[in-house]
């Protein structure tokens, strides 16, 4: 849960960074008269957005739930303008159709427009996803959408949406707001394999199988060679992500 929490914390200094116009310190206090700045409040929601035991995940089936669920979470930024919702859930997506259905329930809570919602997810692979194009294509074909079942996600929007709505009755006052930036050390994306042109010609995925790829840093090998070695290992689905330049 410290992901969501630290997401919505940089999603709100970027916010009130953007409504004060520039930075005057480490510590900053808004300005107390009316005609100096709009008054900015800020108010939050938090909901349980796990599926019930038995539901189709992204991957499995729900079997069990414990005492650590799944959460959609937020603000409400009220002040200049239309308000804005800044929202994360624990889900593995929420794409397309879907994510316009989150933004059109959010912004019609809080009397906005969609375009002022953000709705982000933490992408547990053990959790639901959320895409009705999918859906709607799968169920128009006659295939049964298994994962991209939203029976669960909409009631999910419907319980989100009054939620967010409710928020506004206890708004607080944004009195200050505080930046601040440090070194990060030994964090970085490891998944694209950048070959000597510079260019990507490999991907390794959560789970990766393959020795070559999974024990390189930075390869030396051809594209030609890591495809010939491919083919020999039979690795099928690792030669579709090669991208041959």
């Amino acid at each position: 849960m410290f992901r969501c929490h630290y997401k919505i914390f940089c999603l709100v200094l970027l916010v009130l960074w953007i409504l004060d116009g520039k930075a005057k310190g480490i510590m900053t206090k808004f300005p107390s008269r009316a005609s100096d700045t709009t008054e900015i409040r800020i108010s939050t929601f938090d909901i349980d957005a796990t599926p019930p035991v038995g539901s189709q995940l992204a991957y499995d089936l729900m079997v069990n739930t414990w005492d650590l669920g799944l959460r959609a979470k937020g603000i409400v930024i009220l002040g200049s303008g239309k308000p804005i919702v800044l929202c994360a859930v624990d889900w593995l997506g929420i794409a397309n159709e879907g994510q316009d259905a989150f933004k059109a329930a959010l912004a019609d809570a809080v009397k906005s427009d969609p375009d002022r919602i953000a709705v982000h997810t933490l992408h547990q692979h053990d959790a639901p996803i959320c895409d009705f194009s999918a859906e709607r294509i799968l169920k128009s074909n006659n295939i049964l959408p298994q994962s991209f079942d939203g029976t669960f996600q909409r009631e999910l929007i419907q319980k989100l949406k009054i939620a967010v709505r409710n928020s506004l009755l206890v708004s607080q006052t944004v009195t200050h707001f505080s930046i601040g930036k440090a070194p990060v050390h030994k964090v970085a994306s490891n998944r694209r394999i950048i070959g000597d042109n510079g260019k990507v010609i490999a991907t390794r995925y959560s789970s990766c199988t393959d020795s070559l790829l999974r024990n390189c840093q930075y390869i030396t090998y051809s594209i030609i060679e890591l495809f010939s070695y491919l083919c020999r290992k039979r690795q099928w689905k690792l030669m579709t992500l090669l991208r041959l330049v």
